[in-house]
């Protein structure tokens, strides 16, 4: 019988899977409207899924800013970026280079709970 202390080991082992709730669950051998119950029940004082902070860019137009330098640290700066996300599920992604906010933004939400 699934008790508080049991679900609370069960919720943090959820916590850390990265998997969704039909999937954590399926792997589990428990029904999602139980785990549901108990998150419901429970849910002032579980600790709270981590998720990806927004982030918001400032496009900025450097092209004509740019001047070759001798000076190692003024090059580096401006080398291209990169931008590596990480998902819960273990997976990053890697960009090098001037990518696309929209872009970018559009693999973020690729961990959004609503995303189909």
């Amino acid at each position: 019988m699934l008790n508080e202390k049991t679900f609370r080991k069960i919720y943090n082992d959820y916590l850390a899977s990265g998997l969704t709730v039909k999937n954590f669950c399926s792997t589990q051998g428990m029904l999602p409207r139980k785990f549901f119950y108990w998150r419901n029940k429970l849910k002032e004082q579980l600790p709270p899924k981590q998720g990806f902070v927004p982030i918001k860019f400032k496009q900025e137009d450097t092209a004509d800013q740019f001047q070759p330098s001798s000076n190692p640290e003024l090059r580096a700066a401006h080398e291209p970026q990169t931008c590596e996300i990480f998902f819960p599920n273990g997976v990053c992604v890697k960009l090098t280079g001037s990518t696309d906010p929209e872009f970018i933004q559009s693999l973020i939400l690729l961990n959004a709970p609503n995303h189909v």
